[in-house]
């Protein structure tokens, strides 16, 4: 056989298998219908039935066919189709979702008809339509009418008493609020006030306590003993022997007592007056107890 006799044999059986996948293909429509099971039903339930079609190339669904969502009846509502469309090689198949949602509760068992639909599909000037048929399913009451009298079965039952909430929690939060909040109002009060707090006494607190003692005096003596209380509180503080040339430094390093420069240079100048005879440190007397508390304030935070 010559090849120009092989390849028309082989052109002719690919037309014959052309002609005979065309002639195989079905026309319009074809329809598949799976029902939902048409009994076991209550009040809440969705009911579902799913429909196939498989149409020819050139048809597509016209939309206003499909029923619209809404009461059905005292029992059913309907739901809006969800319409699926997914293309083959001869056409398209349509998956088209109708929902049914039992909306009442029947007082004895009831038949319920999901209702029939008729599906319209056009395509080049023609017109398939696939009908689908109504479906029976039974739905059943939650409870009987009827409660047979036994063991109080027909009498009101009262409410359950809701569960006593334990406050311990809330109660004990509340208390390490509190316990905060006044920590957080000491801490402001001393920083403000210099309120004293145990195992925090300075330098000056303790001067200030001997220096009550001394002011009852009030006289040489005394006046001299409370100079000299304050010298060594600014040389504790200091951390060395303070001179009032060194003023600068000293309150450049604990600026604290910068606020109280005049008094605490009036006290250096008075002292030197007092212990040196020097009439330029203005031989004038200072309170050292007033002094003496402000510096107490001060080293503890306050300004």
């Amino acid at each position: 056989m010559s090849r120009r006799a092989l390849r028309l044999e082989c052109a002719a059986l690919a037309a014959l298998l052309a002609l005979s996948i065309s002639s195989a293909a079905p026309p319009g429509v074809v329809v598949d219908v799976r029902n939902p099971r048409p009994f076991g039903y209550t009040v809440g339930d969705v009911l579902e039935r799913v429909v196939t079609v498989d149409v020819a190339a050139g048809y597509a669904l016209v939309f206003a066919s499909l029923p619209r969502a809404g009461r059905l009846d005292a029992l059913l509502e309907a739901r809006a189709p969800a319409v699926e469309r997914r293309p083959r090689f001869d056409g398209a198949r349509y998956t088209i979702r109708f929902a049914y949602q039992l909306v009442g509760s029947p007082e004895t068992v009831a038949t319920l008809l999901l209702p029939p639909v008729t599906l319209v599909f056009e395509g080049g000037g023609a017109r398939e339509e696939a009908y689908i048929a109504d479906w029976p399913v039974t739905a059943a009451p939650l409870a009987p009418v009827h409660v047979l009298a036994r063991a109080g079965l027909d009498v009101m039952r009262s409410d359950i008493a809701p569960a006593a909430i334990s406050a311990r929690g809330p109660a004990l939060r509340l208390a390490a609020y509190a316990f905060a909040a006044a920590l957080i109002l000491l801490h402001l009060a001393y920083r403000r006030y210099g309120l004293a707090l145990p195992g925090r006494r300075g330098p000056f607190a303790r001067a200030y306590r001997e220096l009550r003692a001394y002011a009852a005096r009030d006289d040489a003596p005394a006046y001299r003993a409370m100079l000299q209380q304050l010298h060594r509180a600014f040389d504790e503080t200091a951390g060395r022997s303070l001179f009032a040339g060194e003023l600068d430094a000293f309150f450049a390093a604990r600026p604290a007592f910068a606020g109280a420069r005049r008094e605490i240079e009036r006290f250096f100048a008075a002292s030197r007056a007092e212990f040196f005879g020097d009439a330029r440190g203005h031989a004038v007397r200072i309170d050292p107890l007033a002094l003496c508390r402000e510096c107490r304030r001060r080293e503890r935070g306050g300004r």
